[in-house]
């Protein structure tokens, strides 16, 4: 069964809990460590519906930001041969219709050949998600949401510690 892959471990997010639980957590986030996430996940399809739709608001915003407004990214979706998908974080990318290329941001682990800082050319239909920082915010990153509203409460302050607002994703908790 084909996995969406993102970012932390599985295994912290169910795993302990407690102050040193949370800093490994959001240690493995900054280091960008693979998790494998059911590709039938309904809040993860939901996740990346809602990206999808709000895609154009995104990429208008991308293209004449505010001031306070950086650090614009996509998730991308690369299929393995194997069926398996790795998500990988675009910057710097540009797009003539639903053709798009970007500089990978984030180390790829799965997809063969493929390093950080190398063009990926991709397809509007392979985008899953999106984010930039406005202020000292994040906005987007819905999937992530996802993976946080999986882990116990206490771990839950990460949302905090990225400033994420994931009241965005409908019933998502607070």
């Amino acid at each position: 069964m084909r996995r969406i892959l993102a970012l932390g471990l599985l295994a912290l997010l169910l795993g302990a809990a407690g102050p040193a639980a949370a800093a490994s957590f959001l240690e493995r986030l900054e280091r960008d460590e693979l998790q494998f996430f059911p590709n039938d996940d309904p809040a993860m399809k939901a996740a990346i519906a809602k990206a999808r739709a709000t895609l154009p608001d995104f990429l208008a915003k991308a293209a004449h930001p505010r001031i306070n407004q950086r650090s614009f990214a996509l998730k991308v979706e690369v299929l393995l041969l194997d069926g398996r998908s790795e998500f990988i974080w675009v910057t710097n990318f540009a797009n003539v219709g639903d053709d798009f290329i970007g500089l990978v941001d984030n180390e790829p682990r799965l997809v063969p050949g493929l390093k950080r800082g190398a063009f990926l050319p991709f397809r509007r239909d392979d985008i899953a998600d999106w984010l930039y920082l406005e202020g000292d915010r994040m906005v987007g990153n819905v999937t992530l949401c996802v993976l946080l509203a999986a882990a116990p409460d206490d771990l839950r302050s990460a949302r905090d510690h990225f400033g994420l607002d994931c009241s965005q994703l409908a019933g998502a908790p607070q």
